[in-house]
């Protein structure tokens, strides 16, 4: 808890723009497992929060990350229609559970060994020359300058601003979990909907074999 809570404060001081968001302590933690030294884990972390991640991501607003939840959803409308109206009936909010995926880059939701092959990706990919093959229309509407993740960064204060690189591969993979759980949530009652979002899909180890199945198959 010491190192973390330094990595945290030394993160701040670097960047008071940002300071601490919620989020970023499951991300420190997580690299604390991998990482040899604290500098280590503090320069990734800078990487992460101001480069990989688009701009505003972690800011107090949290306008960016907000902004991909929009596109998110308007990704799941067009590439799951069905699932997308099984949550308007039940009157689910999609946000309300992979927001933290995308805020803690997984490391809330997944366990360590999958959770390290997708940062693979993240942190070793230039994953925004791979966008998803569904919804691009659907896309365009979404990213418009209410709701783009780069448009959101403009105004935050910050003498740069850019769209990261991993948002895109987030985008597939929170696609491949949700097909991958499709059948399952169109026959929740709406009483367990809730219930399920928070234990199977939020807590449960997928295996980064499953997850790719599932991102071929959102992109057939």
């Amino acid at each position: 808890m010491g190192k973390l809570s330094e990595i945290l404060k030394a993160y701040s001081l670097h960047n008071p723009a940002v300071g601490y968001c919620q989020g970023m302590n499951l991300i420190t933690g997580s690299l604390l497992l991998i990482c040899v030294t604290s500098e280590d884990v503090f320069w990734l972390l800078c990487a992460i929060v101001d480069k990989i991640m688009p701009s505003g991501y972690f800011d107090r607003g949290l306008r960016s990350s907000r902004a991909d939840q929009a596109v998110l959803r308007s990704y799941v409308s067009e590439v799951l229609p069905k699932l997308d109206a099984k949550l308007e009936e039940l009157g689910v909010e999609l946000e309300a559970c992979t927001f933290q995926w995308f805020l803690s880059l997984y490391s809330a939701v997944v366990s360590a060994e999958p959770l390290f092959r997708i940062w693979d990706v993240v942190l070793c990919l230039q994953s925004s020359e791979s966008q998803p093959q569904e919804a691009t229309s659907s896309l365009a509407e979404a990213m418009s300058p209410t709701t783009s993740s780069a448009t959101a960064a403009e105004g935050n204060g910050q003498e740069e601003w850019h769209d990261g690189t991993c948002s895109p591969f987030l985008f597939q993979l929170s696609l491949a979990l949700l097909k991958l759980n499709e059948a399952s949530l169109l026959v929740c009652l709406p009483c367990s909907i809730q219930l399920y979002w928070c234990i199977v899909l939020t807590y449960l180890i997928l295996g980064v074999g499953k997850c790719c199945t599932g991102l071929s198959v959102c992109e057939s």
